[in-house]
């Protein structure tokens, strides 16, 4: 039986995300496409990738496809992984050792070619086992677009500002002669990646800003802009709130998690929508509850109902004010600049 495109891409999505057990199962009790059919539609639909190599061909492919603007925001972070080296056939090395970075901040490239088994040996015991996969996206400049994958590599987390700098300036050259443009840099609060802003922002300048006053501390030049993550930023903020060994004042006013556990005790549910999994100090991946924890009927309510909560209303508005001016999409351009 022969399937079209539409119903192997079906089959294929199927395949992947619930497993191959799953996908038998399924082909049991209704006519599905066998998997040696769909590992070859998967692979002719698939890019190449390596580890440490830039992926700019397929990511000017990827905008142009879908009639993005030739114009990137860059962000990047790691994510703790299972420190176990293997084999990759395709490649014929070995995939999982840290490889040293270059001058340009990036991994050196055919550096554990299993040549022969005396050098892998040797590969395994020199080298550090990655611990951590390291990650850049690009993000086209259009609401609800995908972010797309051009960075990968292996790292036991070991690297300076400086290689952060080199690589920015790296990525950025290469990106600009393929014509695209990275408009900023952003990341979560790694001390590093901080340090690395500050360096190309000039953090503090020396003299006062004419242009946008003396509050305006960094120095703006033809670089690409240096931002933190504004959900991570948004998530702090409500980890500090929750956590209970922290005791935050404004003026004369606790800011507190307490007062939000009043607001669930006598206030109006329909109002507020928090949950206690909503207050837990632990959970701190979960993008939700910060989200309910800035509405304004949330904020009003806290304020109409828990004498004493000036402090914890402002800093919840301080939070709602960063995701407005940084996250929020379809809200006016005064409306933003206000927020800001």
């Amino acid at each position: 039986m022969r399937y079209n495109d539409l119903e192997l891409d079906v089959a294929a999505y199927d395949y992947m995300t619930a497993g191959c057990s799953n996908y038998q199962f399924k082909r049991q009790n209704m006519s599905l496409p066998c998997i040696k059919t769909l590992k070859k539609h998967i692979s002719s639909h698939t890019e190449d990738t390596r580890e440490g190599i830039l992926m700019i061909a397929p990511l000017v492919k990827y905008l142009k496809a879908h009639d993005y603007p030739m114009r990137v925001v860059l962000s990047e972070d790691g994510t703790p992984v299972s420190p176990n080296p293997e084999y990759d056939c395709k490649t014929d090395s070995i995939r999982g050792l840290v490889a040293p970075l270059n001058e340009n901040g990036m991994p050196k490239q055919d550096l554990f070619i299993a040549s022969s088994v005396a050098k892998l040996i040797n590969d395994l015991d020199t080298y550090t086992v990655g611990e951590y996969l390291y990650t850049i996206l690009a993000t086209p400049l259009v609401p609800k677009a995908s972010p797309f994958c051009i960075f990968y590599m292996c790292t036991d987390n070991k690297f300076t500002h400086e290689d952060v700098l080199r690589r920015w300036r790296y990525i950025e050259t290469q990106l600009a002669n393929a014509g695209i443009t990275v408009v900023a840099n952003a990341s979560d609060g790694d001390p590093r990646l901080l340090t690395a802003m500050k360096c190309r922002t000039g953090h503090p300048r020396e003299a006062p800003c004419k242009v946008y006053g003396p509050h305006f501390v960094a120095e703006l030049g033809d670089e690409a802009l240096c931002i933190q993550d504004s959900i991570h930023l948004i998530n702090k903020l409500r980890h500090s709130l929750l956590d209970p060994k922290k005791h935050m004042y404004l003026g004369n006013f606790t800011i507190a998690s307490s007062l939000l556990k009043q607001m669930m005790d006598y206030g109006d549910k329909s109002v507020h929508k928090l949950n206690p999994s909503d207050l837990n100090p632990l959970d701190k991946m979960k993008f939700d509850p910060s989200i309910k924890l800035m509405s304004s009927e949330l904020i009003e309510h806290l304020g109409e109902v828990v004498p004493g909560s000036n402090g914890t209303v402002a800093y919840l508005k301080v939070m709602r004010l960063i995701y407005q001016a940084f996250i929020e999409e379809n809200i006016p351009p005064k409306t933003r600049i206000t927020a800001i």
